[in-house]
């Protein structure tokens, strides 16, 4: 039996177990799928026990997708433009990483039927998947992202990586009402509102919100949040974290296996059965 599993801290919050197993019972292959609670000083050892050992690979998430790149020994070309990694297949002995976020947020948005094409869209949160996101939606043609974080640093160098679609807004109620009134779709790539953490302390930008906006939480854990549930009083259009964590998922198993999926049928099996 060839060995999975997803690695952070912490990481029993990860759906990546559960829908793993079940895709991998679903197309009848021999592969166990765990979660691991590794502290960042024995990354560096489980990458060596991942390659040496019977891992077909591992799935990365907070707060190792960036700290993870310098211990393998290649990243895809997407995973160096997102400067993050969230998928690392072995084989031969090599451990490649690869960035299932991108795709992941592509596939959702199309199942909620949201072209960015031209459109404005508001980030809150330039983390790894806030990262992957703003490239997307560049890549995708959007007609402009307003990026806002606590890190003015971060947030600013994100920003710079696109000077003609990105711009940098101070973290602040009155700068978030002002986007958020003019934006097609909110996303929040923060861990805000996430299950034993802590949550918005003001959603009063809402209330200038464009009544037409999608609002997307990348947040699963709890799988509805304040966020969510706010939006949804408002009469706006959601997306739930889900959206997006079972099309990296579904990715992230075609790179370990090989094996192609009908992604369509797989996510209703997914969502009808979990």
């Amino acid at each position: 039996m060839k060995k999975l599993c997803v690695i952070g801290f912490p990481v029993e919050h990860s759906l990546y177990p559960r829908i793993q197993r079940y895709l991998m019972e679903r197309e009848g292959l021999d592969y166990s799928y765990e979660a691991r609670e590794i502290m960042e000083h024995e990354l560096e050892d489980f990458v060596k026990e991942a390659k040496a050992g019977d891992y077909a690979g591992f799935n990365v998430t907070t707060p190792y997708k960036r700290k993870i790149i310098p211990l393998l020994d290649g990243v895809s070309e997407e995973a160096k433009r997102c400067g993050a990694v969230n998928t690392v297949v072995i084989r031969d002995g090599k451990a490649i990483g690869y960035n299932n976020d991108t795709r992941g947020f592509a596939d959702s948005l199309r199942r909620y039927n949201f072209d960015p094409k031209g459109k404005t869209v508001l980030v809150i949160g330039t983390g790894a998947s806030g990262e992957a996101i703003v490239s997307e939606l560049v890549r995708a043609d959007v007609g402009k992202v307003l990026i806002c974080n606590r890190s003015v640093y971060r947030a600013k160098a994100l920003a710079n990586q696109y000077p003609d679609k990105v711009e940098f807004l101070y973290f602040g109620t009155f700068p978030l009402r002002r986007a958020a009134a003019k934006c097609d779709m909110l996303i929040n790539a923060t861990n805000l509102g996430m299950s034993n953490g802590k949550d918005f302390s003001d959603l009063g930008f809402l209330s200038d919100i464009n009544p037409d906006a999608y609002v997307y939480d990348l947040v699963y854990s709890p799988a509805d949040t304040l966020l969510l549930r706010e939006c949804r009083k408002l009469g706006l259009k959601t997306i739930p974290g889900i959206a997006m964590v079972i099309p990296q998922i579904m990715d992230g198993f075609m790179d370990f296996t090989g094996k192609p999926l009908d992604k369509n049928a797989a996510w209703d099996d997914i969502e009808k059965n979990l």
